[in-house]
């Protein structure tokens, strides 16, 4: 990735301690209002919540930082002044950014056909976008997705048929139920279904080409911009399709339980599920922890930062310079989805 120029900013704190970040909504014309009320959280604005931001340095949407002694700092204003530190061996991304973005999504409509680029020579001028989706509870009982094209579909079979209704029975249709998991690579066509709800793992960047969306009009009434022009380079007909998974839990020593659900360049994601105290170690990169169920707590075996208590929603960013962090569960248990930035 070549040297990384920290620009100077003002002076902010290091971050000795988990860092917690206000929500950001995004309002979309497939979303709904469900999502936000499991997270006990009004969003500003009355139109459908399609994603709520919990981490985020994509520029304009940078995440503010919610209590502690860094509250009201920016993720961009602590990664541009002590990013050495915060990150550790984790490599920046594009432009000296945070390297993952974390979301919530709730799909009151299907979600447009979209594919993203990866980095490199077919997004030269763009960040590449690599997800993962972790299925939470509040799926429907027939929720599904689109992941990669259906057998026998070939580049120009599809390009006769993008950009219409016809395109989408190219794609390879697959149900989820909560608990699943689905790596969707760059290249990989896909289409979140009405009925689905899930917390999103990616790389920081807001690269989406969209290759049809249903023939519906936009928040503004308007139609919706395709993308076919940039889609159609970037989409991989060859590389098995992903389906989703459900984890393959395996017990520790002190009877925790974790799940490896995928590991590749710019992360590593588990899932946990505690049910005892867990003493948690960073070994010199960054972290991001999300609470997917169950309740509990974070502080400090050493007592060097308070206590706080964990709930449904909660996303937290554990630097890389801060020691070992006690994770303790509720009377039912704490349920985590583990990023670490590679």
């Amino acid at each position: 990735m070549g040297t990384i120029n920290w620009p100077t900013v003002e002076a902010v704190s290091l971050p000795r301690e988990p860092l917690f970040f206000q929500r950001i909504g995004k309002p979309t014309v497939w979303g709904g209002r469900a999502l936000a009320g499991d997270l006990g959280w009004t969003p500003p604005f009355d139109a459908p919540l399609g994603e709520t931001w919990e981490l985020s340095d994509v520029a304009g949407s940078e995440s503010l930082v919610r209590g502690g002694v860094c509250a009201g700092q920016s993720l961009r204003q602590i990664m541009a002044q002590h990013g050495r530190k915060l990150l550790g061996r984790s490599k920046p991304g594009a432009d000296g950014r945070f390297p993952l973005l974390i979301k919530f999504l709730e799909a009151a409509q299907d979600l447009s056909v979209q594919v993203h680029p990866a980095d490199g020579q077919l997004a030269p001028e763009v960040a590449g976008k690599i997800e993962c989706w972790s299925f939470l509870q509040g799926c429907a009982a027939d929720a599904s997705v689109y992941c990669g094209f259906a057998d026998g579909v070939d580049q120009e079979a599809y390009r006769a048929v993008a950009g219409s209704r016809e395109g989408v029975s190219s794609l390879r249709e697959h149900r989820v139920s909560p608990g699943d998991f689905l790596f969707v690579p760059p290249g990989k066509p896909h289409a979140i279904r009405a009925g689905v709800r899930l917390l999103e793992v990616q790389q920081t960047s807001d690269t989406t080409y969209r290759l049809y969306d249903w023939d519906r009009p936009g928040l503004d009434g308007g139609p919706r911009q395709l993308h076919l022009e940039q889609a159609l380079p970037v989409l991989d007909f060859d590389s098995p399709v992903a389906a989703p998974f459900a984890p393959t839990f395996r017990s520790t020593e002190n009877g925790n339980q974790a799940a490896l659900l995928v590991q590749c360049e710019p992360f590593i994601v588990r899932a946990l599920r505690l049910k005892v105290q867990h003493l948690f170690r960073q070994r010199s990169y960054a972290y991001v922890l999300t609470v997917v169920r169950g309740g509990g707590a974070v502080c400090d075996p050493a007592g060097d930062f308070p206590r706080r208590g964990l709930a449904f929603g909660d996303v937290f960013l554990v630097p890389a310079n801060l020691g070992p962090i006690l994770l303790e569960p509720d009377d039912e248990g704490l349920e985590l989805i583990e990023a670490t930035a590679l």
